[in-house]
């Protein structure tokens, strides 16, 4: 599950992923209060945001080339601007911990 580390200045630091990034922006908190709060017992949660959100980048920017040419030929070209510019932004802000991605294990209680 994607989240943030902090909502303090969070549109800032995202830029242009404040508008591009899809899921919600809820913390680390919020995620742990609602799945307690929803009759779940939390057993394991990992921060994995550096094996995702790096990677997802590095891949994009080596293979843009071909990546570009598919994306062309159902999209605008500035689909693949905004595409390519939001991945080299979550990139950075992964790298920065202001965004990271949870693997949660829970059960009910």
């Amino acid at each position: 599950m994607p989240v943030v580390n902090e909502k303090k200045t969070l549109m800032i630091k995202l830029g242009i992923l404040s508008i591009t990034w899809s899921s919600q922006h809820y913390t680390v908190d919020h995620i742990e209060s609602s799945l307690a709060n929803s009759g779940f017992n939390l057993l394991e949660m990992k921060k994995i945001g550096s094996m995702v959100y790096q990677p997802l980048a590095d891949y994009y920017i080596e293979n843009r080339d071909s990546l570009k040419n598919k994306i062309l030929s159902k999209y605008p070209s500035y689909v693949e601007k905004i595409l390519f510019k939001s991945l080299v932004k979550m990139k950075q802000v992964s790298k920065t911990n202001v965004i990271d991605y949870l693997l949660i294990k829970c059960s009910k209680k």
